[in-house]
């Protein structure tokens, strides 16, 4: 398969110009693209997205917004045109309501439109979490992430999100041109994944979430919400991102990269 034909891009057309010299040639993008999610038949949202591993997208944005409390809630099922059903379980009640969203969400925001964003995470302490990482383990864990990163190879422009374990085997890596996209793509990948084998539970106790790009608040988050105890970024955090490390009990690094990072929230999980 050429890279013309993978669904995560797009070749265009455009105008070169460098010293003074104008060139028509062409350039692969990463695509951005709208994905209907309908709840028992009735649309919910519009989530601007790159095409590929929306089932694992979809699911994990259900786990991670609260609308399923358990992996068997709910099954998701594509359907055409850039479309993803999401059927209740029976005698199952999804938290539709409690999740109300914008009608479009961009791809740069997770949470908008949500009227109370504090309610996704009450009541998570994962400090009893008894995970270990080493830094030169977390470290290692960016650049293992930076070789599954083949769309950001061909286009440059793309997030990606890893799941490792604390040893860094590598459990999910997904791309997105939304970084909280490529992390609900990994949970939900994990989550398919624990249903597909017969589990009636999922846990990442004692995993560590890494991301490319900065932990924004809904980063960490969604990690809270999955039960991650470690988040690991290349980049930035922001002060509601720490704020919400230091309450949830997770271990907090960025600007990982190089020899070393800053650790921001629960430094004692990392030796």
């Amino acid at each position: 398969m050429s890279e013309d034909d993978l669904a995560d891009s797009r070749r265009v057309t455009l105008v070169r110009l460098r010293d003074g010299a104008r060139a028509e040639e062409s350039d692969l993008l990463a695509a951005e693209e709208p994905l209907a999610i309908r709840v028992n038949g009735e649309r919910w949202m519009v989530t601007l997205r790159t095409p590929g591993d929306d089932l694992d997208l979809v699911m994990g944005l259900l786990w991670s917004d609260a609308v399923i409390a358990r992996i068997d809630d709910a099954d998701v099922h594509p359907a055409a045109d850039h479309t993803v059903d999401v059927v209740s379980a029976p005698g199952r009640a999804l938290a539709v309501r409690h999740a109300a969203r914008a009608t479009t969400v961009t791809a740069a925001c997770g949470m908008c439109g949500r009227h109370a964003i504090d309610d996704v995470c009450a009541g998570v302490d994962l400090r009893g979490d008894g995970a270990r990482v080493s830094a030169d383990a977390l470290l290692a864990m960016t650049e293992r992430l930076r070789e599954a990163q083949g769309a950001f190879s061909r286009t440059g422009g793309v997030h990606a999100a890893g799941l490792f374990t604390a040893s860094g085997e590598l459990l999910a890596a997904r791309e997105d041109v939304g970084r909280h996209n490529a992390v609900d793509k990994v949970i939900g990948a994990t989550l398919r994944r624990a249903r597909s084998e017969g589990a009636d539970a999922f846990s990442l106790a004692g995993s560590a979430l890494v991301v490319t790009g900065r932990a924004g608040f809904e980063i960490v988050q969604k990690a809270a919400r999955a039960g991650v105890p470690v988040v690991c970024a290349v980049s930035a955090p922001t002060t509601l991102s720490v704020e919400l490390a230091r309450r949830a009990g997770i271990t907090l690094a960025a600007f990982a990269r190089g020899r070393g990072m800053n650790l921001y929230a629960h430094p004692e999980r990392v030796t």
